[in-house]
């Protein structure tokens, strides 16, 4: 058999192994698996670009907010993506997200990423393996990158700051804010309500200036019922910090695949009350991976991005 076609069929059948496996440990929250399956395990990821306007230094900047979201199988041991045959090591089918902010302040820009990759079979794997957020900007750039391990997390963070530096530590077994999004693409059924503790994101470590801790908060789901938001049945689930004086509302349709609309983050100081927002264009699915040359330009007009 020529090497490329066989190559071709191990990959389709290594796929096709483990989008099975992926299906048998669905959550038991996940009503329509076949739907699930169609969706999800289609080969492309889902892309939706949002109107951003961030408040920062205490003004609102305009900018683009974009959610790819895909599923891939990974390491549990490297906590990396799974490129080559397992031989034996162990993995597991993950929703990942990437976030990508990007807004310019004065004379320079920003450029916020984050991603968070939360096993699909939450009923084994009820946390999510990996957590990273960098952020870069004309004074400097920061990076963090947290990993579950032996029950807890490992936190390391790196900075240009000297009020950040670099961090070495650990945390509890708890929530990360960054999986509310991913629990959410699941089942809305798998957000947490009434009090909890959480680890907050590393976009919020950073922005707000925090030492790497778990904080207390509040959950709730409620049907929306603005009218800047757009979509069918919508629904409005708000993460409260009740201690740290801030709130992230993310809005979604009811039905699967539960679309976000877009989010509020209101934060409240001594200074007053700030709101940013981001509210749904565009949204594309495809293997962007693939789309990578010049030709692929044009691309970028479908998602409203320059």
């Amino acid at each position: 058999m020529h090497k490329s076609l066989h190559s071709i069929i191990l990959a389709y059948l290594i796929l096709t192994l483990s989008v099975l496996t992926a299906v048998a440990q669905l959550p038991p929250q996940i009503e329509d698996r076949e739907a699930f399956t169609d969706y999800w395990y289609s080969g492309v990821a889902e892309i939706t670009r949002y109107n951003l306007v961030q408040n920062h230094y205490g003004e609102d900047r305009e900018g683009d907010a974009v959610l790819i979201f895909v599923t891939e199988d990974f390491l549990t041991g490297k906590q990396v993506k799974l490129e080559t045959p397992a031989d034996g090591r162990e993995y597991v089918s993950v929703l990942k997200l990437n976030t990508v902010k990007k807004f310019v302040t004065g004379i320079y820009d920003y450029s916020m990423m984050s991603s968070v990759f939360t096993p699909i079979p939450v009923q084994n794997w009820p946390r999510s393996l990996k957590a990273t957020a960098s952020v870069q900007e004309w004074c400097g750039q920061t990076y963090s990158q947290l990993n579950f391990m032996n029950n807890r997390y490992r936190v390391r963070s790196y900075s240009y700051f000297e009020d950040d530096g670099d961090v070495a530590t650990y945390l509890p077994n708890r929530m990360l804010e960054e999986e509310i999004w991913t629990r959410l693409r699941l089942s809305p059924e798998l957000l947490p309500e009434g009090a909890f503790e959480i680890i907050p994101s590393g976009f919020d470590v950073r922005t707000a200036h925090r030492e790497w801790r778990v904080l207390e908060a509040t959950g709730e789901r409620n049907a929306y019922t603005g009218d800047v938001f757009q979509g069918d049945d919508l629904q409005a689930y708000t993460l409260n910090y009740t201690t740290a004086g801030r709130t992230l509302t993310i809005i979604y349709e009811a039905a699967f695949p539960h679309q976000i609309a877009g989010w509020e983050e209101t934060r409240t100081s001594t200074r007053g009350t700030t709101l940013s927002r981001a509210i749904k264009t565009d949204q594309v699915r495809s293997p962007y991976w693939q789309q990578n040359r010049v030709a692929d330009d044009y691309l970028r007009e479908d998602l409203g991005l320059e």
